[in-house]
């Protein structure tokens, strides 16, 4: 049943006054720019592309510059709306970014397209919401990932007639986007410091007067992962830890045990939360059981991985598991009791002088892999155990920082996609900008 001033349209629900549109009646889409490689330059006019747009918002850490004759109409204007059109993965077709003034100036290749319309900021969110994500899926090609201008043009969004309207709701989820935004810099300034706290950390260690040593008070010597303290051992895994490989999956058999199964790492950007592991049902055999249950003080590795950059991500166990065992994707390490802090064992394992040697080991084409004696062999720092201790509290504190900023991250994005399906139709009306 419709509400008392609403009425059911081809998208749903919206406020009686408000008006579906076809986004070519209110604005164009533009076809991008296409260039060779004779045309690429170390400097020059920068083609915007889908690496340009990240989590909504510009960025220019990986840029193409061209030298060539470029048309004024597809040279990006304020407020144009830049669209991932094309694009080797499904997922990221419909990504899009509003052009402010770094851009302004620069145009964008053939696998984007610029839509220009009098309603910008308003057009811009209704491309992040549900409703323009349903029509985009149901256009994209069954073999090629990619929508046309004709479709674009044929997208319908609800527009409210009052621009004071649309822009009032637009200044309420930009006031998110703006939260948002903050939350990114400050995880980004608090990875800086992490790992310029494990380069001190886990080469130079740290007293017990808390102070990280140095070249002038401290005696240190060359070993194959770099200078370390004299009173450092520098070791292999093998030397002081056990890994356990699993062949565990989560297909049932009723002749097998009722189990959980930890076959992944929770993750957000490559922060690793270390007290929370994902957890499937699934069943082992009793021998299964007694090989590959996971303990207290465990460090999980994941063993393969669809990139090399993801192999050897840790998290160490914090606590008891019942009935938990490792999956196949992942590997265990156990530390030999009072030898290895584990905490301290995983960040070491992620620090880059270690990762690189799993990474430099990873094999394979579509997958890639780990196999035992790659991790065996990786090569270590390993202070005293009390040393360990504090490099570990210090390096947790920072994590715990991180992945907190993660979380309330995702809140406001959760918040965002919450209030975007209720403003962008109408649901919640709102006259005027309200700070969230």
């Amino acid at each position: 049943m419709v509400r008392d001033g609403y009425k059911e349209t081809e998208i749903g629900e919206i406020p009686e006054e408000w008006n579906v549109k076809k986004l070519g009646d209110i604005g164009e889409c533009l076809i991008g720019l296409t260039y060779n490689p004779d045309n690429v330059r170390e400097n020059g006019l920068l083609v915007l592309r889908s690496s340009n747009i990240v989590e909504g918002s510009l960025r220019f850490d990986d840029n193409v510059f061209v030298d060539m004759d470029v048309p004024d109409k597809i040279i990006v204007q304020m407020d144009d709306i830049l669209i991932c059109v094309r694009n080797g993965s499904r997922s990221l077709i419909g990504k899009c970014a509003l052009i402010d003034e770094r851009a302004v100036g620069m145009t964008f290749g053939a696998f984007m397209s610029v839509f220009r319309t009098d309603y910008p900021r308003f057009v811009f969110y209704q491309f992040q919401s549900n409703i323009v994500k349903k029509q985009i899926y149901e256009h994209l090609g069954a073999t090629i990932n990619q929508i046309t201008n004709k479709s674009l043009h044929s997208f319908s969004i609800a527009l409210p007639p009052d621009k004071k309207e649309q822009i009032a709701i637009a200044a309420v989820l930009s006031t998110i986007d703006e939260a948002i935004e903050k939350t990114e810099a400050l995880i980004a300034k608090l990875r800086q410091v992490k790992a310029g706290l494990m380069q001190d950390l886990l080469t130079k260690g740290i007293d017990e007067e808390g102070r990280v040593r140095s070249e002038e008070t401290h005696a240190f010597k060359d070993t194959e992962i770099g200078r370390v303290p004299v009173e450092w051992e520098v070791a292999k895994v093998s030397d002081y830890c056990s890994v356990i490989l699993s062949n565990v999956d989560k297909k049932v058999s009723i002749k097998e045990i009722p189990v959980f199964l930890c076959n992944y790492l929770d993750v957000f950007n490559n922060d690793y939360i270390t007290s929370d592991l994902r957890f499937m049902e699934g069943s082992a055999t009793t021998g299964e059981i007694q090989k590959c249950s996971i303990y207290k003080n465990d460090v999980l590795i994941t063993k393969d991985s669809e990139t090399a950059e993801e192999i050897a991500i840790t998290t160490v166990v914090i606590e008891d598991c019942d009935k938990v065992l490792c999956g196949y994707h992942l590997a265990i390490i156990r530390p030999k009791p009072d030898e290895f802090n584990g905490i301290f064992l995983s960040k070491t394992l992620n620090f880059t002088e270690v990762h690189r040697q799993f990474v430099r080991g990873a094999k394979g084409v579509t997958r890639y892999g780990l196999n035992k004696s790659e991790i065996e062999n990786a090569i270590l720092p390993l202070p005293m155990l009390t040393e360990q201790s504090r490099i570990a509290t210090i390096l947790t504190e920072i994590d715990n920082q991180i992945t907190e900023e993660f979380r309330y991250q995702n809140k406001l994005l959760t918040m965002k996609k919450g209030l975007m399906a209720d403003l962008l139709t109408g649901k919640i009306r709102v006259q005027e900008s309200i700070e969230v």
